[in-house]
């Protein structure tokens, strides 16, 4: 039977190949950010999912959704917004 930490590990390999440069992980504080559409348009929202030390045989993972468009530009139109992220 794999230990949690292999399957963590194989689990961030997934989600890695899965959503390739919109995938940032960090292995060494076990946190994954996924931007939401991509890294190469504004993102509207960002997904930060934190994989505690028992995960997954004895806890849940803890995610939050954070929606950029808001944080960021609360004032900007889509078409500015996306210039100041994009340069």
């Amino acid at each position: 039977m794999a230990t949690d930490e292999e399957l963590v590990e194989e689990e961030l390999c997934a989600l890695e190949a899965i959503f390739g440069d919109d995938c940032h992980v960090n292995r060494e504080e076990r946190i994954v950010k996924v931007y939401i559409p991509d890294r190469h348009h504004v993102p509207s929202a960002v997904l930060h999912a934190h994989l505690p030390p028992s995960y997954p045989s004895a806890c849940p993972p803890v995610a939050d959704l954070v929606r950029l468009s808001i944080v960021l530009f609360p004032k900007c139109s889509a078409d500015t917004a996306k210039k100041i992220w994009l340069g």
